[in-house]
């Protein structure tokens, strides 16, 4: 499920399920919440840096590039008198993203619904670009591959190649100053195609408001 091409075998491995360089950071961090919801920690937030291995040819080095991935599953909120059992969902993930992008000072991502990985479930996949570059991936782990390492609840992830990442993300902060003309925020409502994603319509209102636009949510 996690193969780029051919996988990098080992001459000498430490074990027999160690026969191979890992691909993605997800299958160690899936036998984690495994190995944790079946003790009964049923609440699951993990994160792993680590470099991945890929596009080996013969005789030479294979790609080793930096990748974050994030996974989780459970309960939204800690268990509590007055809250309801609330499973994590596709929309919490995507916030997770959301503010990390944020903490990073990166704001012009763009994501769109993504099927074509043999990981994620294909219906609940966000492919994330920036620039468009292509950096990662941000869903719901396909119930195959979750019943491969024997869960079953919802899990949800984030795998990003911080390589690329990084050589998008303006390092330097400028100051700007406060504009001398006064906020207006406005509210639409707007009635579209059905085929027309929410992205469209951002990229839109961002190209029309140009320089005085501040934000679109």
């Amino acid at each position: 499920y996690f193969k780029e091409g051919d996988p990098i075998t080992i001459i000498n491995p430490i074990s027999d399920d160690m026969t191979t360089m890992r691909p993605s950071l997800l299958p160690g961090l899936l036998k984690a919440i495994s190995y944790n919801l079946n003790r009964n920690q049923l609440d699951v937030r993990l994160f792993e840096i680590g470099r991945i291995f890929k596009n080996y040819k013969e005789n030479e080095l294979p790609d080793q590039p930096y990748s974050l991935c994030i996974a989780m599953t459970g309960n939204r909120h800690l268990p509590n008198w007055d809250n309801d059992d609330q499973q994590i969902d596709f929309y919490d993930i995507k916030g997770y993203l959301e503010v990390f992008f944020q903490k990073i000072f990166l704001d012009n991502f763009k994501l769109f619904l993504y099927d074509k990985s043999s990981s994620f479930d294909g219906e609940e996949t966000l492919n994330i670009q920036v620039k468009n570059k292509p950096v990662g991936l941000c869903g719901k782990i396909s119930q195959t591959v979750a019943d491969a390492f024997d869960i079953n609840k919802p899990v949800y992830a984030i795998v990003l190649d911080l390589d690329v990442l990084i050589e998008l993300i303006a390092f330097d902060r400028i100051f700007k100053p406060i504009t001398k003309f006064p906020y207006v925020e406005k509210d639409m409502a707007l009635v579209l195609d059905k085929t027309k994603s929410a992205a469209e319509v951002i990229d839109t209102i961002k190209k029309t408001g140009g320089a005085l636009l501040q934000s679109v949510e």
